[in-house]
């Protein structure tokens, strides 16, 4: 029992992680049909800033909130510079979202290296607590009380803010928001840069647990997209389900075969997309 129960915290954990990088993914393709390719390289950014801005001793959730805004600033950029000329242009978003992931790539390794070490973690984050006859780190408690956090502020801006309706109203029918006289392309705009955000602390959160190297960017985006695809397009509490269901695949898989660990993923994708190719909390098109 102790040991299933380190297991379900440890799942639980990796998928707070998880929604915290996707959920802006999320957001941006079902409310500006946009598939941006390039979030995992906002995910990459954020844990090199952050962890960048520690190392020249800034406090470990300062050096989280940098790297945070970096990506916050290369997703507007990115949405103002490139992707606002592309809407209802599928083909043009993947050529041009794919190429800026490999520029960011070069130019990280460029600046810094492939790889560099994870943050180092306050004293109050490191050490450990005991469920049963196991220890459990408490920085993988501080993921779980982020990722819910995150998760209820979002929701609860979405399902009871007028800018949550807004954006509903806009995951419906962006034409009608616009008709209405209400600025769809700032909301679009913020939105984005919200979800760049997250990817940016989701990255920095991350470290400790997938490292801080050039691989995140491609690493990073293939989980996300499982995760839209399981949870369904435009829906905070389908990425934090579809999260979830991740994590807790993968992290079951490796208690019996490790190595089968990372393929389990897709073995949920394909099955989703069989059974319900709108997602668990997705709506059918």
């Amino acid at each position: 029992m102790d040991f299933w129960a380190t297991t379900a915290l440890t799942a639980i954990a990796l998928g707070s992680v998880i929604f915290i990088i996707s959920v802006g993914l999320s957001l941006v393709m079902g409310l500006m049909g946009v598939l941006n390719l390039a979030h995992g390289a906002l995910v990459m950014i954020g844990a090199y800033i952050g962890v960048y801005l520690q190392s020249i001793g800034v406090e470990y959730w300062f050096a989280g909130l940098g790297g945070a805004l970096a990506a916050g600033v290369a997703g507007l950029v990115l949405e103002r510079g490139w992707l606002r000329h592309l809407y209802q242009r599928f083909d043009e978003q993947v050529l041009v979202t794919f190429g800026l992931v490999y520029v960011s790539v070069n130019i990280v390794i460029w600046i810094w290296s492939a790889r560099v070490p994870p943050p180092v973690l306050p004293g109050y984050l490191t050490g450990s607590f005991d469920v049963g006859a196991y220890a459990f780190p408490i920085q993988r408690t501080a993921l779980i009380f982020v990722g819910f956090v995150l998760f209820a502020i979002l929701w609860l801006c979405e399902a009871r803010t007028k800018i949550g309706a807004i954006v509903r109203a806009g995951l419906e029918n962006r034409e009608m928001v616009s008709a209405l006289g209400l600025n769809y392309p700032l909301i679009a705009m913020a939105t984005f840069a919200v979800g760049a955000m997250m990817a940016g602390i989701g990255g920095f959160l991350a470290a400790p647990l997938m490292g801080v190297w050039h691989t995140l960017a491609f690493d990073t985006l293939l989980l996300a997209l499982v995760v839209v695809i399981v949870g369904g397009m435009g829906s905070i509490p389908g990425a934090f389900i579809g999260a979830m269901v991740v994590a807790s695949t993968q992290t079951l898989v490796a208690v019996y075969a490790q190595d089968l660990a990372v393929f389990s993923i897709w073995a949920v994708l394909v099955l989703m997309l069989v059974l319900r190719p709108q997602g668990l909390l997705g709506k059918a098109t």
